[in-house]
């Protein structure tokens, strides 16, 4: 199996209030953000 190695990253911000819970919120940031279309590495 081979290994990926990221060479690359970059870092980026959002805020957001959600009115039902915290998921929204975190929806909301995203999109504040601009990457709420893009896959999220942990």
């Amino acid at each position: 199996m081979r290994t990926l190695i990221p060479k690359e990253f970059f870092v980026t911000g959002g805020k957001a209030i959600g009115r039902l819970s915290e998921l929204n919120a975190f929806d909301n940031a995203l999109k504040d953000a601009g990457i709420a279309n893009c896959n999220l590495v942990e």
